[in-house]
């Protein structure tokens, strides 16, 4: 069994696939995708046989924006319930109606704050322009934990310009599996 994604509307597609213990898309400023998070059997290789795990942990890891614009929102599905820090450093909804959480941005980070694996969840030093900026990688992450389910939808979105700036580039979105900081407990 083995973790199978589809994305589209990726900016830097040779940013894109597994890295270490992550899953990273890599999205352009201004776009949307949507990624299919499945689980499959890799023994079968003419198709796609899909697996019911009993239950598994994800965590959405980088949760953060440039400092002129590329505000990330995500929404995710079919989740049993999450866990976040006390203090987090984004915005997230949870409505009574099944639609998924949405989370959104609200902290700068850079390249310099992206976690190497998903225990390195500590405190980095960013520049932001010509200030240093201390950053909590576990302060930006959010854990979630699924019963019985082949997998989830997840969609990122990076916004535009904002605060009267103009954002360049692309932002990434990183998966991983659970971290011991965010376990939830049974």
């Amino acid at each position: 069994m083995k973790p199978w994604v589809k994305a589209t509307c990726q900016k830097n597609s040779d940013q894109n696939g597994l890295f270490g213990d992550f899953i990273q898309i890599n999205l352009a400023q201004e776009h949307e995708a949507e990624l299919d998070v499945r689980f499959v059997d890799s023994s079968i290789t003419e198709s796609l046989s899909y697996v019911t795990v009993d239950s598994f942990e994800f965590t959405l890891f980088d949760i953060d924006q440039g400092p002129k614009g590329g505000q990330e929102s995500y929404t995710i599905d079919k989740y049993e319930k999450y866990e976040v820090l006390e203090g987090h450093e984004f915005n997230i909804s949870d409505p009574d109606d099944g639609s998924g959480a949405s989370i959104v941005s609200s902290h700068f980070g850079g390249a310099c704050d992206n976690p190497s694996d998903h225990l390195d969840v500590g405190d980095v030093v960013c520049k932001n322009g010509k200030k240093e900026v201390t950053i909590n990688k576990a302060m930006r992450a959010v854990l979630f934990e699924f019963r019985n389910a082949t997998g989830f939808k997840l969609t990122f979105k990076v916004g535009g310009d904002f605060d009267g700036g103009t954002a360049t580039g692309a932002r990434n979105v990183l998966l991983g599996g659970a971290t011991p900081t965010l376990c939830l407990a049974d």
